[in-house]
């Protein structure tokens, strides 16, 4: 199974090019990148990262939920770079936030961040929006799938990580002058900043 992240591939010249390294074992590694097979078994994680695929985000969701210790940790490890990007945000008043429920980690930090500015979650998954509502209030809860190019009228909108769908349709159809995206570690857009290093994630600020 090959892994074609750019970071990783460059940091271990071209190791993650394992099955296209197996098609032909005496091309050199630096042309690898040129024999990718469409048919070959991809993972978005380099090898050493590869158990990951097993564990899903909504299983680290529910565990997060268990916990008061890793809710405390999860909630100062996000408070920070929000600090740092949200002061490039003009006011926002209106805030959506995509795929909310479960630990509702994003409306707690923003209920405290900004605590004019209305809340709005939105999710596909009703058990999860009950949930949230348990955890935090004062916030309005909508239960659809978000599409990109359906949400308007808001002044920022929050993008989980686990957003079903690609990061480069919200750059062609951005749900407000401001988004903050949930994303990993080796995607860097726009204005960014680390959340854990422990958690392999990063906050991506992309202003329209």
């Amino acid at each position: 199974m090959s892994h074609h992240g750019a970071l990783y591939n460059f940091l271990c010249l071209n190791d993650g090019y394992h099955a296209e390294h197996h098609a032909d074992p005496s091309a050199h590694w630096t042309g690898l990148p040129q024999r990718i097979d469409p048919s070959a078994r991809v993972s978005r994680w380099p090898a050493p990262l590869r158990w990951l695929d097993d564990i899903s985000l909504e299983t680290l969701e529910r565990l997060v939920l268990r916990s008061p210790r890793l809710q405390n940790f999860v909630l100062s490890s996000h408070r920070r770079p929000l600090r740092a990007l949200l002061p490039q945000i003009p006011s926002p008043a209106r805030v959506a936030i995509v795929g909310g429920g479960l630990f509702p980690r994003t409306a707690l930090l923003l209920h405290e961040l900004l605590p004019t500015a209305s809340l709005t979650i939105i999710d596909a998954d009703a058990r999860n929006l009950a949930t949230a509502r348990a955890l935090v209030r004062g916030v309005d809860f909508i239960h659809m799938r978000y599409v990109p190019g359906e949400l308007a009228g808001y002044d920022l909108a929050v993008i989980p990580l686990s957003f079903d769908g690609t990061r480069a349709a919200l750059e062609c159809h951005p749900p407000a002058p401001a988004v903050l995206v949930h994303d990993w570690i080796w995607r860097r857009r726009g204005h960014s900043k680390i959340v854990s290093l422990a958690l392999l994630k990063r906050l991506n600020l992309i202003q329209v």
